[in-house]
């Protein structure tokens, strides 16, 4: 069994297998060739998997279904209406230019996240050094010479000592409170609970709707591009969405649309769904271009969550090093005035 795929990996299997169909090659020698070519095992074995089942007659949708390599219901969904339609490597090359672009977003919000906590690690690191090796030297100078530390070095001497005596047991709860964390968030319930959370988190939950509706709107209209039934669409692009609160509120997509609403009705029960998108599928729908109208509504939300990462950037790195440089400030000027006063008692 094929172990589950990274993201890259998915598409970069998606991409090359389009490269090899387009070619006219036949799909199980196509697969057979990418075991070849692709550089990864877990996608080499991915390629021996599913050679096997198709030549023992399996669909290529059917064998991706039936791995656990990581690929969800939108894209399986894709891939059998490729099939049925006779148009595979078109809808292929379709999946691969969506995660491509799905990725790159990706990316960006793990830079936009990446960058901070570093600084912030390395900034905490030398204000550590400095508490719990460098300050306790003065310790004992003032100790022989009869002289009282000054109240601020006193503090942040004293601070340095809770480091070094409790610093593992607060690394070891530390870790075991992530631990807990994980095995908390295994329950679907408290997964939901935190989605939640997310999305109501103002500027945050804009963003991660934002994301989510990105997801939503880009694999909906390349389904309905390739000729995916409107009902049938909106199942497999919700399963694409990977916050639990937000497929939760499009759930009701399939009742609604069987009820004889508009797609843009039944968007609108969904509260986390974005609103600027929303007039973009209404605009869609009077005009016949519902699955170009959702392209362009996924670009827009790209757009502003492009927009919204470099305006948390431009205020979160000011203030970390704002924030880190009166903190190690405060440390400098307490060993100097510390300096000073072992000068002056020494005289």
């Amino acid at each position: 069994m094929a172990a589950r795929l990274r993201g890259e990996e998915i598409h970069q299997f998606t991409e090359a297998l389009a490269i090899l169909l387009k070619a006219d090659i036949p799909l199980d020698y196509a697969l057979e060739s990418l075991g070849g070519l692709l550089e990864s095992p877990r996608l080499r074995g991915l390629c021996a998997e599913l050679v096997q089942r198709v030549r023992e007659g399996a669909g290529l949708s059917f064998a991706l279904g039936q791995s656990r390599a990581g690929f969800d219901e939108a894209f399986v969904g894709m891939v059998r209406v490729g099939e049925m339609s006779g148009n595979l490597p078109v809808v292929l090359e379709h999946l691969a230019a969506m995660l491509a672009r799905n990725q790159e977003l990706k990316r960006n919000l793990v830079s936009a996240v990446f960058y901070p906590a570093v600084l912030l690690g390395f900034s905490l690191l030398a204000v550590g050094f400095i508490l719990v090796y460098v300050l306790p030297s003065f310790v004992q100078v003032f100790q022989d010479m009869n002289l009282a530390l000054p109240p601020a070095a006193a503090a942040l001497v004293w601070i340095g000592q809770a480091v070094e005596r409790y610093g593992l047991v607060l690394l070891l709860l530390l870790a075991a409170g992530v631990a807990l964390a994980g095995v908390g968030l295994r329950s679907p319930a408290n997964r939901l609970a935190l989605a939640r959370a997310l999305l109501k988190a103002g500027t945050v939950g804009r963003l991660v709707a934002d994301w989510q509706g990105v997801v939503f709107c880009r694999s909906l209209g390349l389904m309905l591009a390739s000729g995916v039934p409107i009902n049938q669409a909106c199942g497999y692009a919700a399963a694409a969405v990977s916050n639990p609160a937000f497929r939760q509120g499009l759930a009701g997509l399939d009742s609604g649309l069987k009820e004889g609403s508009s797609l843009v009705t039944a968007l609108g029960a969904c509260s986390y769904f974005p609103r600027t998108a929303l007039r973009l599928v209404a605009l869609g729908e009077q005009t016949g271009s519902l699955a170009t109208m959702l392209q362009r509504a996924a670009e827009l939300l790209e757009s502003r969550v492009k927009f919204t990462l470099g305006r948390l950037l431009v205020i979160t790195e000011p203030a970390i090093i704002l924030v880190m440089g009166l903190l190690v400030g405060f440390v400098v000027v307490t060993m100097l005035t510390t300096i000073f006063t072992l000068t002056q008692g020494g005289l």
